[in-house]
């Protein structure tokens, strides 16, 4: 009867450990934009009020919200990810690989029964395998987004002291010393977003600069290009380089200043990023240590406690 008890037990214990572990990773901010974390802070520094959900003593901050219309945006985080194929492919492709798995593995669940045994698994755990692959495919094409994200504005805040020396030095345009050192950086993210066939597309596909896209015909202003592309592709690095280039090209401010200037805020930028993924990697640290003594305590505490019951029954 304990032996029972506990394996009737143990699958909500498990269940209770990792919720545990998924609320202590939201505690500890693991869920946060760090941009968002960034605008907190900056705020919080001059005592602005920015709505702290928890304990500001503990620094503890909710997840963002998510807004479900850029969720099932699906054509716009396509593009995010590098995917130029349509919406309606990709979706036809997760679907058949998920009816795949599913039809495989009903086979080799079925396999036994036909030959007089038994199913080993119960029949709905084909179709939850298939729905898990379709659903961790569009999981991966948000994330594959999210680090291109990531990557252009690592790549933006890496060429603002090269246009000083291209702009006032070389008197090279800005667009094509953007574009120049876009095309020589490692990493070619910054090169692909310029190109026309994939800002064209970015930009009709987000309803915030689907009006300005015909304004970005003919000859245009470098700057509104990448103030579009900012709003598009979520980089704030991005804005800033449309900001700067607006100052140059239409102000006429000096192109060396502004340069320098954006070189500095990106690296504060930066800076200020890394001291803010060091501050949660020290909070999210502690948690897999607590997890897994919740998870070694699930498993081995229930036979503890029935053992101390049948000794001093």
């Amino acid at each position: 009867m304990p032996d029972l008890v506990t394996q009737q037990a143990l699958p909500w214990l498990l269940a209770i450990v990792c919720g545990v572990w998924v609320v202590g990773l939201w505690l500890g901010g693991a869920f946060i934009d760090h941009r968002v974390e960034l605008f907190r802070q900056a705020a919080l520094r001059r005592g602005l009020n920015v709505g702290v959900e928890l304990t500001p003593a503990l620094g503890m901050r909710g997840p963002r919200r998510l807004d479900a219309r850029q969720l099932l945006d699906l054509r716009r985080v396509m593009l995010l990810a590098g995917r130029m194929e349509s919406v309606g492919s990709y979706v036809s492709q997760s679907c058949a690989l998920a009816l795949l798995a599913i039809a495989v593995l009903s086979g080799l669940d079925a396999l036994p029964a036909v030959l007089g045994g038994s199913m080993p698994v119960a029949l709905y755990v084909p179709l939850v395998v298939g729905l898990g692959l379709g659903a961790v495919r569009i999981l991966d094409l948000y994330s594959h987004a999210a680090r291109r994200q990531v990557a252009l504005d690592r790549a933006i805040s890496d060429i603002p002291s090269l246009l000083a020396i291209l702009v006032s030095a070389r008197s090279m345009p800005f667009p094509d010393a953007v574009s120049m050192i876009a095309k020589l950086q490692v990493d070619p993210i910054l090169a692909e977003v310029l190109q026309p066939a994939y800002w064209r597309r970015l930009i009709a596909a987000t309803p915030e600069t689907r009006s300005l896209l015909s304004q970005l015909t003919g000859q245009f202003a470098a700057a509104d290009l990448y103030m579009a592309l900012g709003v598009a592709v979520g980089s704030a690095n991005m804005r800033e380089l449309g900001v700067a280039a607006k100052r140059i090209l239409e102000t006429g401010e000096p192109a060396r200043r502004v340069c320098l200037e954006l070189a500095k805020q990106l690296q504060a930028q930066q800076i200020h990023a890394s001291e803010v993924a060091v501050v949660r990697a020290e909070k999210v640290s502690v948690v897999p240590m607590v997890g897994m003594l919740l998870a070694i305590f699930a498993v081995i505490g229930p036979a503890i406690f029935f053992q101390m019951m049948q000794a001093f029954s």
